[in-house]
């Protein structure tokens, strides 16, 4: 039997998800990958362009079915500086790439969002959860808060997930990340800020989980919003004394006397619809301190 084969425009290509999207994709996929710094990988084609550019739909292929839209700009911690190459990565980008989904027929839009842009809650955070607004919000959950608006109102042409990822981890992360902070920090004896006798509490999603997600929700042409997290609930101190026995390295931490902001996940929706996430982090620490 023949397969039949999807046109997938992906952004972010560079990236962790990206980059293991693209090397692990469906049989069937042709991926045309864009932005920076693209790694070359087999049966994917790059598209070297700048987000940022006003004009940069003009050089995308002239038909695709599904567009996964992962790019986002990596001053995020950079206020005010960066606040507008955020915005224009984040939000004015997907703006651009939902007018030129919708002109050249494309069926499905699934943009990767982050759990970032929940307020607080004392329980888990569902889908329904209440969104930041002017008073707590910041420049990174703001743009994509922007995003997620837009992304709304073309749910009448197109098919579009909403994804909210919650801490992505794993081999190759940039070494700003939460994870590889984390490691470097044990390995080196640096003290760990902990908001509580054990910190925050949170459910790491290993990258192959998420790369799974993705290309299930674009094989089912998938449209909604799912938060998307890891299968476990751990502390900081937990995920850091993990690390600590996998390197042979007892972790020094520093008690702060401030509460905890939890980012603990009800993933019962992600679960109805593509089943429960796989990898625990105890099950692949040693994959992400190894390197």
């Amino acid at each position: 039997m023949s397969i039949l084969r999807k046109t997938v425009l992906l952004t972010g290509g560079g990236g962790l998800l990206g980059q293991a999207l693209a090397s692990s994709a469906p049989d069937g996929w042709d991926i045309y990958s864009v932005g920076r710094n693209l790694p070359q990988l087999p049966s994917v084609t790059n598209i070297e362009l700048d987000l940022t550019d006003p004009d940069f739909c003009e050089r995308l292929p002239a038909k695709v079915d599904a567009i996964v839209h992962l790019a986002q700009s990596r001053r995020f911690r950079e206020f005010p500086a960066g606040s507008l190459d955020v915005f224009a990565v984040n939000s004015i980008a997907t703006l651009k790439l939902l007018d030129y989904a919708q002109r050249v027929g494309c069926k499905q839009f699934v943009y990767a969002s982050t759990g970032g842009v929940y307020k607080p809650v004392e329980g888990l955070l569902t889908e329904s959860s209440p969104i930041l607004d002017c008073d707590s919000s910041s420049i990174y959950p703001a743009s994509k808060i922007a995003a997620e608006m837009m992304l709304g109102a073309y749910k009448s042409v197109m098919n579009v997930a909403i994804l909210r990822f919650f801490f992505i981890y794993g081999e190759g992360q940039e070494s700003t990340m939460l994870m590889p902070r984390l490691v470097s920090s044990v390995k080196n004896g640096d003290p760990i800020n902990l908001a509580g006798e054990n910190g925050f509490s949170f459910c790491p999603l290993y990258v192959s989980d998420a790369v799974h997600l993705v290309s299930s929700v674009v094989e089912s042409e998938y449209s909604g919003v799912l938060n998307v997290a890891g299968p476990n609930v751990m502390s900081l101190r937990e995920v850091c004394d993990v690390i600590g026995t996998a390197i042979g390295r007892e972790p020094v931490y520093k008690v702060l006397d401030t509460a905890p902001v939890n980012f603990v996940v009800d993933s019962s929706r992600l679960e109805e619809k593509f089943g429960r996430m796989h990898h625990s982090f105890e099950s692949v620490v040693g994959r992400v301190v190894s390197e």
